[in-house]
């Protein structure tokens, strides 16, 4: 396939962004002086994909492009986390094609399923920190102009001293495209700023 500087994407493609955050802190360590509540939204230089003014745009990657219109969705990554310890999952490709289900970006408690709505659900056993959490369920559907926040928390003792983990993702379904706009191989990124309004759906539970 040639470069080209824009995609025909006859069947559509949905893009759902999704940001995460996250601290780690150990025992005794004071999270914040606002309680539970002490992780921030930081702005985010994103190398990975963007929606301006209803034109997607999507960085140089060919060899996705080549099979680009087998899929239904293109997740957009952006880890706000601010220290290096707590960078969690690998998304060093800025561009991630799946079909239904965010398992392979790292997220293996989150699940999508897109069928005549986009469903968000949580996997309780796929949760990998304490307290253990067997059930499944749906957290809530995805709709355009309605970012999602899901809070959730976690602990482990092992070996170790035992600490703490506080993760939060936000979902925000941009719409379904029929073309895209292919970003420069030098593209330097753009700054991103989380969704304001947006619904929350907590399901941290009480650790200390």
């Amino acid at each position: 396939m040639k470069k080209q500087t824009e995609i025909h994407l006859p069947k559509g493609l949905k893009i759902i962004q999704v940001f995460r955050n996250a601290g780690l802190f150990e025992k005794g360590q004071m999270a914040s002086e606002n309680g539970r509540d002490w992780l921030r939204w930081p702005e985010k230089h994103s190398k990975s994909g963007y929606v301006a003014k209803g034109e997607l745009y999507l960085p140089d990657n060919q060899p996705a492009f080549e099979t680009i219109n087998r899929y239904s969705i293109v997740f957009l990554l952006d880890d706000c986390t601010v220290n290096e310890r707590d960078l969690l999952f690998d998304w060093k490709d800025s561009l991630n094609l799946y079909t239904q289900a965010v398992t392979s970006l790292g997220i293996t408690f989150l699940q999508i399923k897109s069928h005549d709505e986009i469903e968000l659900f949580f996997n309780g056993p796929d949760y990998p920190w304490y307290p253990k959490r067997p059930a499944s369920y749906k957290l809530s559907v995805l709709k355009e102009g309605q970012p999602v926040e899901i809070k959730i928390n976690g602990k482990s003792d092992g070996r170790h001293q035992r600490y703490y983990i506080e993760e939060q993702f936000i979902f925000e379904y941009l719409g379904t495209f029929h073309r895209c706009s292919i970003l420069p191989a030098n593209y330097a990124g753009i700054q991103k700023t989380v969704p304001q309004n947006r619904k929350l759906i907590d399901i941290r539970e009480l650790l200390w």
